[in-house]
């Protein structure tokens, strides 16, 4: 092969490699996100006792909103996308935590 077709294909080798390796991390982002999110909103709207509305304003960091339920009784919020994400208030010193 010549030294001009032997470049371009080990560069292209070593990014499919490195899309490869980081390619799982991409798919757990949206679990991530709404993770934190969950938390979060739990945090604002049963500890601190937020308006829905605010809370909305607080978690959202640039990333589209996901539906999203609030369960009054269990004071539980459920962040819904590629899997359902859980945050409940374990007491109100302690703030929420999170269950997958």
């Amino acid at each position: 092969m010549s030294k001009l077709i032997k470049w371009p294909l080990f560069i292209l080798i070593g990014l499919l490699i490195i899309v490869g390796i980081k390619a799982p991390l991409l798919f757990r982002l949206p679990t991530l996100i709404n993770t934190t999110r969950a938390k979060m909103f739990c945090s604002c709207y049963f500890v601190v006792g937020q308006t829905k509305k605010y809370c909305e304003k607080h978690v959202n960091k640039g990333y589209p909103m996901n539906p999203y339920k609030i369960n009054e009784n269990n004071k539980s919020v459920t962040f819904i996308s590629l899997g359902s994400v859980t945050a409940f208030v374990t007491n109100e010193r302690f703030g929420c935590q999170v269950k997958y």
